[in-house]
């Protein structure tokens, strides 16, 4: 197997030594994706072995972790960050350790191409012969995409804490007992060494913007999506060969969505009424609401557009046609999306919503006296009956 060692002996370097068998038989677990020169597609065809393209992910141990400085770490659930696999509480807070994303398999990765084209492979237990093997340690990175600055001992951690000395403000304690806004200011204003040098505090190989890491993430997700473009909508439903498909696009945004709702969940005081539980997707849409319209505001201040929305407000036929389409929008769709996140699984509830194409087909037709092809019917039935093997298969 992968993890069975010969004693083999180098002839020209006199030397003896530890040979994978996997290495000497040839039969090496390798899986990846190929994508066409001059294709502009980013969708790529897998190559290798298919049986561990389907649980790459798996084998790789991908998902949450908690990572002491010494690199020891203990996985956590992959349906709530707030348990350990074993099912046992979690402490995000940095007394149990850092929050990260990672693995807990080293592999090898193989970037090369021919005349038609480009290949990105991964092979565990050892290199592929023949090509140029890139070696990836055990590794992680923080679970939230970005760290958190502990100002008393000024060391650069990836912990869910609200502690004073997490929050930034770039080490300026007259800002922690008031609310002022930090929309477009940096929570920390250290340059980058500064941060390398925080980061390191922790120990050995400890980084901060590491651009290796940001590449592994990207080349895992290429690989067992079969996608350039990984901002792709996120779909559940695997390929005709068992293999992931889409992207990490809006599913992922749920999963996250559904996490911050379960946080806000914990908030809520025993004896509150009923309603306040159910009131959740409609508070986190008017939160998403106002910081993006903060956003908006703040970066039309820097274009210098702000004269054009006062001019806007005076359009009061445009006024009705953007309140409609808030209310039916932002406003009432997200809010129920995120009810359905809520109450069932993202993947579950991520497939449904993708099903919007689908349901507008008839509605379309009608209100546009447009015929219905025999294509488009053959697609919604193929649809739905995915989606009910989705549900009657678990």
């Amino acid at each position: 197997g992968a993890n069975t060692y010969l004693v083999g002996y180098d002839t020209l370097a006199g030397k003896t030594g530890l040979v994978a068998v996997s290495q000497v038989n040839g039969n090496l677990p390798w899986f990846g994706r190929k994508w066409a020169k001059g294709n502009a597609s980013p969708v790529g065809s897998p190559v290798g072995d298919f049986d561990l393209g389907q649980v790459l992910a798996k084998q790789l141990g991908l998902g949450g972790y908690l990572v002491q400085n010494d690199h020891t770490r203990r996985k956590l659930s992959a349906a709530n960050h707030n348990l350990l696999d074993n099912g046992g509480a979690a402490d995000l807070t940095g007394a149990a350790g850092h929050y990260q994303w990672g693995w807990n398999v080293p592999m090898y990765y193989q970037v090369y191409e021919d005349d038609t084209y480009v290949y990105e492979t991964i092979s565990l237990g050892g290199p592929r012969k023949g090509f140029w093997n890139y070696y990836i340690p055990v590794g992680s990175r923080s679970c939230a995409g970005y760290a958190t600055m502990d100002r008393t001992n000024s060391k650069l951690v990836s912990y869910v804490n609200d502690a004073v000395q997490y929050r930034g403000g770039n080490n300026d304690a007259s800002l922690d007992a008031t609310y002022k806004s930090q929309l477009c200011k940096p929570a920390t204003n250290m340059d980058i060494s500064s941060f390398r040098t925080a980061a390191r505090k922790n120990g050995t190989l400890w980084f901060a913007n590491e651009r290796v890491m940001q590449y592994v993430t990207a080349m895992l997700k290429r690989i067992i999506f079969g996608n350039r473009n990984i901002q792709a909508s996120f779909n559940a439903t695997l390929d005709a060969n068992g293999l992931r498909q889409g992207g990490t696009g809006q599913g992922v945004g749920l999963v996250l969505s559904k996490i911050g709702m379960q946080h806000y969940e914990a908030a809520v005081p025993a004896g509150a009424p009923e309603l306040m539980g159910t009131m959740l997707p409609f508070a986190s849409t008017m939160i998403r609401a106002l910081i993006g319209g903060a956003g908006f505001l703040a970066l039309m201040a820097l274009q210098k557009d702000l004269p054009r929305l006062k001019a806007a407000f005076h359009d009061r036929k445009g006024l009705t046609y953007v309140a409609i389409l808030t209310l039916f929008g932002p406003a009432l769709g997200v809010s129920l999306s995120l009810m359905a996140v809520q109450y069932t699984d993202a993947g579950i509830a991520s497939t449904l919503m993708a099903l919007t194409p689908v349901l507008i087909i008839l509605p379309y037709a009608i209100l546009y006296k447009q015929k219905v092809r025999l294509k488009e019917i053959i697609g919604v039935t193929v649809s739905m009956v995915g989606v009910a093997m989705f549900f009657l298969m678990g």
